[in-house]
């Protein structure tokens, strides 16, 4: 992919609806909603399909074996983190200007996943701040020994 296929996933030109923000308080935690597909959310009505819920509980890809989410089993999952960069413009940004805060070392195993944010996290600056998701999946995704998830 180009950088700018890859930066952002090509979505610059599509940014959150105005006053949509994600909070992390300083000092508690915050739970992001992960899954293999948006039908698989509680933001499944919202789909540009039209959306299907395939909801099921805190399954990360309903009736998708781990190898959907490159892994074996919860033993093989690599974790997640969350990062920040205290500009307003993502136009502005830069991958460089990202600084991991937080981490869950059992993500992607779970939908809602639980990330504590720091308590002497800086507030952002009027118009918010960017965040970033990174995942690191397993190198070995598992093939046909991946397990099933219930």
């Amino acid at each position: 992919m180009s950088f700018q296929e890859w930066w952002f996933h090509n979505h610059l030109s599509y940014p959150p609806n105005t006053g949509d923000f994600f909070e992390l308080p300083a000092g508690g935690s915050a739970t992001a909603e992960i899954a293999c597909t948006k039908d698989a959310t509680s933001y499944w009505n919202i789909a540009l399909d039209g959306g299907r819920n395939t909801q099921d509980n805190d399954n990360v890809c309903p009736g998708s074996p781990t190898l959907t989410y490159h892994t074996t089993g919860i033993q093989d999952v690599k974790g997640c983190a969350l990062a920040i960069t205290y500009k307003a413009n993502v136009s502005d940004v830069k991958p460089q200007d990202f600084t991991i805060f937080s981490v869950n070392q059992t993500c992607v195993w779970t939908r809602f996943t639980e990330f504590k944010v720091p308590q002497r996290m800086p507030a952002c600056p009027e118009g918010g701040c960017i965040c970033a998701f990174f995942w690191i999946h397993s190198a070995d995704a598992g093939g046909e020994e991946s397990e099933s998830r219930p």
